[in-house]
């Protein structure tokens, strides 16, 4: 909050627009909702006033996130959650980022499986993996797959059958966050 507070002060926008992502983060983290959707839309707001296309691939995504958590149980994907979406593939087209790329199929992946439209979710897991191994970001890679097989094991608990299995899923996030030397990630690994 007092990096948020300096930045205003000082009349440093990006900083500001930089500071309220953070906290929008962390509140997403720490599962409140309503403060990470308060502070990323701030976030929104100042990052496309500063025209910081990149960042504010990152902010849609987040918002993403955060539509598809307050949703509520639907067989639908949250239809804000995926115009958030949409808008960051069309900026990353438009800057022509490769790197962008792979966190949008990984947030995609995140909101079909919320939706339980685990097929479709499976897809983008799939293409964010792949993706980050040929960018050599092994530890994006490693969320994906972990995240990959959180999906996998709600959709088994559905008697929902996919390609893939969680236990192998599970392995390849473990086996990266070992290589990382990331222990606590190790332990979300079962």
């Amino acid at each position: 909050m007092r990096a948020l507070a300096l930045a205003e002060e000082i009349g440093y926008r990006k900083g500001a627009g930089i500071a309220s992502l953070n906290l929008g983060t962390l509140s997403l983290e720490a599962g409140d909702w309503a403060e990470a959707l308060r502070f990323l839309l701030q976030a929104e707001a100042i990052m496309n006033e500063v025209q910081d296309k990149l960042t504010v691939i990152e902010v849609y995504t987040l918002l993403a996130l955060v539509k598809s958590k307050t949703s509520g149980p639907t067989s639908l994907p949250d239809p804000e959650a995926l115009a958030y979406l949409e808008k960051a593939a069309a900026l990353t087209r438009e800057i022509g980022s490769k790197y962008t790329l792979p966190r949008i199929h990984f947030v995609y992946g995140m909101v079909y499986a919320a939706a339980g439209d685990f097929p479709r979710s499976e897809e983008e897991f799939k293409q964010a993996v792949a993706m980050y191994a040929e960018l050599a970001q092994p530890k994006n890679q490693a969320e994906a797959w972990l995240e990959y097989a959180r999906m996998l094991v709600q959709a088994e608990g559905k008697g929902v059958s996919l390609q893939a299995r969680s236990g192998e899923a599970f392995g390849k996030a473990r086996k990266l966050f070992q290589d990382l030397n990331l222990p606590h990630k190790v332990k979300e690994c079962p």
